[in-house]
């Protein structure tokens, strides 16, 4: 790892999400941009048939064998990638490291390579995943046995980064990852794309039953259990009715709860889908309040 002050070291990133609607995809495709400016060499490497990204050269997208959809989570798939095919991939590069981003099938098999060609691995404990199995299952037993693979999987790291101090802790107790092995990494916004100058109030216009003068109160993110998302539906509706009347909640994002409940209207709860790119933009800059309840991020 003393190399990596060169300019010539080369970092093969593996991850199982990266063309998806989610902060992880997002996060590493803003991580291989920087990279890409910065004249590092960065290459990812994934296999997906998602469409939410651009094609870049530093971007290696196999074709799956086959995907499922991820249970729990059917927004994201499953996939099966050709490990030989990953592995040519990686040799070809001749890269110094291999950095593990998830630990999906992709993720396993940067492992695997990792000690096909002998080349050291780190990683990026991006989400609680003993926590997201608990929340969506409710069984003890089922987070245990994943603290029992996480612990497997990340055993043999040299760094393992962290996205927030507070799990630090996590990492360390219940993953079993020695303190002296654990970075942070914190978040960072992207002022191109996150700017209070994108503010226009006039784009609430563009949609149905939005009163301008409300105050906005927003969520972006999966309408999902591991998100909290059914944590603010109760809060909501527990409210006043007067101070609901002057304030609106503005729901952006996509999963199983967008239908709960079907009076969203009623309880003057706005649900716009998906939404990307310069909109959403301006969408985070007219609004009031950011609301993110999630527990496992």
């Amino acid at each position: 790892m003393q190399n990596s002050q060169n300019s010539d070291f080369k970092i093969a990133l593996f991850t199982d999400t990266l063309c998806d609607a989610n902060g992880v995809s997002r996060f590493i495709q803003d991580i291989g941009k920087e990279a890409s400016t910065e004249n590092k060499n960065l290459y990812i490497i994934t296999s997906t048939v998602k469409h939410h990204c651009q094609e870049q050269s530093y971007i290696h997208n196999t074709k799956p064998v086959f995907r499922i959809k991820m249970p729990f989570y059917p927004e994201l798939d499953l996939v099966f990638p050709n490990f030989f095919t990953l592995k040519k991939i990686a040799k070809e590069l001749d890269v110094d490291i291999i950095h593990i981003s998830t630990p999906g099938p992709v993720g396993i098999c940067g492992l695997m390579i990792s000690i096909l060609l002998k080349k050291p691995r780190a990683g990026i404990y991006h989400t609680d995943f003993p926590s997201y199995i608990y929340d969506n299952t409710k069984s003890k037993m089922a987070k245990s046995i994943t603290n029992f693979i996480m612990k497997l999987f990340y055993r043999n790291f040299k760094r393992v980064f962290s996205r927030s101090l507070e799990y630090v802790d996590i990492i360390e107790k219940d993953i079993g990852v020695k303190r002296d092995r654990i970075y942070t990494l914190h978040a960072g916004i992207n002022t191109k794309s996150f700017h209070r100058d994108f503010r226009d109030l006039s784009i609430w216009e563009n949609y149905e039953n939005i009163k301008k003068e409300s105050v906005k109160i927003l969520y972006v993110g999966r309408l999902t259990n591991e998100k909290n998302f059914p944590f603010l539906l109760k809060i909501w509706e527990k409210l006043d009715s007067d101070y609901k009347s002057k304030a609106q909640f503005i729901v952006v994002g996509e999963g199983k709860y967008k239908n709960t409940p079907p009076n969203f209207s009623e309880q003057n709860i706005i649900y716009l889908g998906f939404r990307g790119g310069e909109e959403l933009s301006r969408i985070y800059a007219s609004s009031d309040i950011f609301i993110f309840p999630s527990i496992t991020d």
